[in-house]
């Protein structure tokens, strides 16, 4: 399902996961996005090494943080940061090709305006989907027109006190995701309608193969 993620295993072993942006079904692709660290040995690899040709395995997917298309009618509410867009926008697009009847309002979080690196793919989303809220945050920044000051989760938590009957889905890095499933249940989501998946960032070499993902 798109929003689920899959693990990627490099010639030598190096296994590194990433959610799915594509939709089975609708997209011919498996795309996955994908940050460039420093110190990222898949990613520098990917970004600087990998060429058209090369054999790289796929472990999963696996994962929970995915849209259920029998339930049209509630709202839903998508908070990211980063390339935490990733399995959002795969949710995003199911509820969208599946006819999804309710609101859907996605919060896409950045330090800095670069790191929206979808806005102008989004806002033409907005613009097509008379459900669909789409709100650009930035918190480190200064104020521009359009752009969200703030953090994604402060932001949407704020628009929306009661979350009574919504299904929230998380995706990012831990700090954001871990304080949002708190908030999510506090104002009103219940346990089981709060989706998340958080982007840690460590060496899964240090654990044994079979339970690396």
């Amino acid at each position: 399902h798109a929003g689920q993620f899959i693990g990627l295993r490099r010639f030598d072993g190096v296994v590194r996961s990433y959610s799915l942006a594509s939709v089975p079904g609708l997209d011919n692709v498996i795309e996955l996005h994908i940050e460039k660290y420093a110190t990222g040995e898949m990613s520098n690899w990917i970004y600087e090494n990998a060429k058209h040709g090369d054999r790289i395995d796929f472990q999963g997917p696996n994962g929970h943080c995915f849209y259920m298309p029998d339930q049209k009618k509630g709202d839903l509410l998508l908070v990211g940061n980063g390339t935490g867009l990733a399995p959002l926008l795969g949710i995003l697009k199911s509820a969208l090709s599946s006819g999804h009847k309710g609101r859907i309002a996605l919060y896409h979080g950045s330090e800095k305006i670069a790191g929206l690196y979808l806005h102008s793919y989004l806002k033409k989303l907005e613009e097509m989907h008379s459900n669909l809220f789409y709100f650009p945050c930035v918190s480190e920044d200064g104020f521009m027109e359009g752009f969200r000051q703030s953090a994604a989760d402060q932001s949407a938590f704020s628009d929306f006190r009661d979350l009574k009957n919504w299904r929230v889905y998380l995706c990012g890095r831990p700090p954001l995701v871990n304080s949002a499933k708190i908030q999510a249940y506090m104002q009103g989501a219940a346990t089981e309608d709060i989706y998340a998946d958080t982007f840690d960032l460590k060496e899964l070499r240090q654990f044994p193969r079979a339970s690396s993902l």
